[in-house]
């Protein structure tokens, strides 16, 4: 015969059954039971026919996600797409991603804990606050074709040295904003990469976005010409006392293993880096902007006899360690300086420099 003290113990157990049953039936499908707000849409498969993310609400990737061969994600204005730590987001060969936001209705790509975008999305996890690397990268596979990222904001990627967007195929990359993201620690190679780390520039431009808070901000080919409309700082509060936030390598990383066809770089608000030899060869023009600051390190350029090499008045050929010109771009404050023989130099085939105005400084060679 049961006592009363039993009855109520077993009372107990069942309600206390009841309470995790409910518990469990709103977080159906959630093996970490996160209580999620009513405005998130949790991503766990591939998506693998043509999908549109919409306007509004917060998608939650929580694993490595691919857009898959013939399939096309589009992604509405005012959308926010959410990672869970150490998640990606990969476009595969024939597939496409196409995130076009507009100025008024931002696309966000950030980490889960960011309640800053689309709310506090988990409601059970204390909401602890992210940080750079709280999520991995978006992905585009080369043969991937028609990509679009425009008015997005790409904040807090990069976990394991990853590009926060690593773009191998095709697209457009348009009024972005890349911020607070880790990615890699050198400046090429070695499996660190840049926050918009670019491995080929065919079908892709890259105008009016904005880099501050990441290492290193952009990676880019030789060969892809650049403009002045992208920002490697932001001024936060208007204040002319205030300096404006900047990046820890503050420069354009450059892999220069081939030129092909008119390049133009005409972007002066940073230094160009050069790690490795740039060659100008037949049938090239490559045109470098008046007043821009190219920096090498053991490496150098060379013009043969039928390529063109345009360059403007004060452009400044110099050291990777020159923090005179173009600022300390090696972020090592006084722990290096420059000295001659840092670089190479710039040979010539044929014919003799003009420098016109420009400056060779600390190579170990010069026309």
């Amino acid at each position: 015969m049961f006592t009363k003290k039993v009855v109520s113990i077993l009372a107990l157990c069942l309600a206390l059954a009841a309470l995790i049953l409910s518990c469990d039936l709103l977080n159906i499908g959630n093996e970490d039971n996160e209580l999620l707000a009513d405005n998130v849409i949790k991503v766990e498969n591939n998506i693998t026919s043509a999908t549109t993310w919409l306007e509004g609400k917060v998608y939650y990737v929580v694993d490595d996600i691919t857009v898959t061969t013939g399939a096309t994600l589009l992604i509405q204005p005012g959308t926010i797409v959410k990672f869970k730590a150490a998640c990606s987001l990969t476009a595969e060969v024939g597939a496409t991603i196409n995130a076009s936001g507009t100025a008024d209705k931002l696309i966000y790509f950030t980490s889960i804990l960011d309640t800053t975008a689309g709310g506090d999305s988990i409601k059970n996890d204390g909401n602890t606050a992210p940080v750079p690397g709280s999520w991995q990268y978006l992905y585009i596979s080369e043969g991937s074709n028609s990509n679009k990222f425009i008015y997005c904001h790409i904040r807090y990627s990069g976990g394991y040295g990853w590009a926060a967007l690593d773009l191998r195929g095709q697209a457009q990359i348009d009024h972005c904003v890349f911020s607070e993201n880790l990615c890699g620690l050198e400046p090429w190679g070695g499996g660190n990469y840049a926050t918009l780390h670019i491995k080929n520039a065919t079908g892709v431009t890259v105008t009016n976005n904005m880099f501050y808070r990441n290492r290193w901000p952009l990676a880019m080919p030789s060969n892809l010409s650049i403009d002045a409309s992208n920002s490697f700082s932001y001024d936060h509060d208007s204040k002319a006392g205030t300096p404006a936030l900047t990046n820890t390598y503050q420069g354009i990383c450059v892999n220069t293993t081939g030129m092909a066809g008119t390049t133009n770089w005409t972007e002066t608000e940073v230094p160009y880096c050069l790690f490795d030899d740039l060659a100008i060869d037949t049938g090239m023009t490559f045109t470098i902007a008046n007043g821009a600051v190219l920096k090498m390190t053991l490496s150098k350029i060379d013009k043969y006899n039928a390529g063109t090499f345009n360059y403007g008045v004060n452009t400044i050929f110099t050291s990777y360690k020159d923090d005179a010109h173009g600022g300390d771009t090696n972020a090592d404050g006084n722990a290096s300086s420059a000295s001659v023989g840092d670089w190479d130099g710039i040979r010539l085939e044929t014919g003799s420099w003009q420098p016109n105005g420009a400056q060779i400084l600390y190579s170990a060679n010069h026309p």
